[in-house]
């Protein structure tokens, strides 16, 4: 469930009417714990999913795509499923699953340097209460990745230009 959404009040109260509805049809219902309970846990899932909706990348550890990302995320599945319908593939619609895929890349990066900043200052905080166990939490989750070490020059320099990195990695590794 969407925790988030939980807390605005409108979708609170449709939540509470479509329980209270759904509700009213069980009551009619006299069997055994077993079967109320099941009938019970289904109810207010099923509700919960409708009204409040799910939220999207939290069971696969990927919480740190947005909504606007997911959005990206389906239209091209959509595009994708509507060129494989097709018998032939026009330029356009080749471009268009293109420029989508490049869409959805920069929002990841984007996505997860945030949601690395969030962690690095949630770390930071802790830090300054002197609550380790949330520091180390923090840091655990891998905060920075290996693509985020500088590279050096043969000088030492930090080279900040994803080109010059390329062609240090280049000369590295020839």
């Amino acid at each position: 469930m969407d925790i988030e959404k939980s807390k605005n009040l409108e979708l609170k109260y449709r939540y509470q009417l479509e329980l209270r509805n759904r509700f009213e049809v069980l009551q009619d219902y006299e069997d055994d714990k077993e079967a109320t309970w099941a009938r019970f846990k289904t109810v207010v899932t099923g509700v919960a999913k409708e009204v409040v909706g799910v939220k999207r990348g939290a069971t696969a550890g990927k919480q740190w795509i947005r909504d606007e990302t997911w959005e990206v995320s389906d239209r091209r599945k959509e595009q994708k499923e509507r060129m494989l319908g097709m018998e032939e593939v026009t330029k356009k619609e080749r471009e268009k699953y293109k420029s989508l895929s490049k869409e959805i890349k920069k929002k990841y990066r984007k996505n997860k340097a945030a949601w690395r900043e969030g962690q690095a200052l949630d770390a930071e905080q802790a830090a300054r209460r002197n609550d380790n166990r949330t520091v180390y939490k923090k840091l655990a989750k891998k905060i920075v990745s290996s693509t985020d070490l500088p590279v050096k020059s043969k000088i030492g320099e930090i080279l900040k230009n994803p080109e010059d990195q390329a062609k240090r990695w280049i000369g590295h590794f020839s």
